[in-house]
């Protein structure tokens, strides 16, 4: 699904609140295009592509509030506004303008914040690590894989358990021969937490 389709599917249906409709599509529309938020560039990694689509999205939902809080719509539906106090009251209650005042303030504040979170997002993400060297294609043969919701423990428990697998007290099995890191200055022998720190090398374990 496109991320202006994501973003539109958000809109009153059709013949509710025309005005609002009309705005946002022309907005998602402009700034779709300037965001280049339609070109995702699929990585072969689901969690990757997960995490652009969602900075993508918030940098478009971004764009539009700020657009829609500052428009020259506000100007116009506040004089309209304004002329409907006018026309029943003649200015002599003016709670409605005071409430449009803040309103407006309200909706520039959101579309504040809205901005600062999709920065804080986008850096987020930015500061988040690629794939392992190598393990690409690997990434990129499982992309297409299909897993059945609640067929297995949660992303968390499966990285945990994961984890934990290799891990012990492992030492080069060539000795002190070992030119790969596996003999410490003082010539002890160096105690590796993973079996796998250096795949060119067959570790044993450690002897207690």
């Amino acid at each position: 699904m496109p991320v202006r389709t994501l973003l539109g599917s958000a809109l009153p249906p059709n013949g509710q609140n025309t005005w609002l409709r009309e705005l946002v599509e022309r907005e998602i529309e402009a700034r779709s295009e300037h965001l280049g938020v339609d070109d995702l560039q699929v990585s072969g990694c689901l969690l990757e592509d997960m995490g652009v689509l969602l900075v993508k999205t918030s940098s478009l939902l971004s764009d539009v509030a700020l657009s829609l809080a500052e428009g020259q719509h506000i100007k116009d539906y506040s004089n309209l506004r304004i002329e409907q106090i006018e026309q029943e009251n003649d200015f002599s209650e003016l709670s409605l303008l005071d409430y449009l005042e803040a309103k407006h303030s309200s909706l520039r504040s959101l579309a504040a914040h809205l901005q600062n979170t999709t920065e804080s997002a986008q850096r987020l993400w930015e500061d988040s690590p690629g794939p392992p060297f190598g393990d690409l294609e690997m990434l990129q043969n499982c992309s297409e894989l299909n897993a059945t919701p609640g067929s297995m423990a949660s992303g968390e428990e499966l990285f945990k358990m994961l984890g934990t697998r290799g891990k012990g007290q492992w030492v080069c099995t060539k000795g002190d021969a070992c030119t790969k890191g596996g003999v410490g200055p003082d010539g002890q022998l160096t105690v590796f937490e993973r079996n796998s720190t250096f795949k060119s090398v067959t570790f044993s374990p450690a002897s207690p």
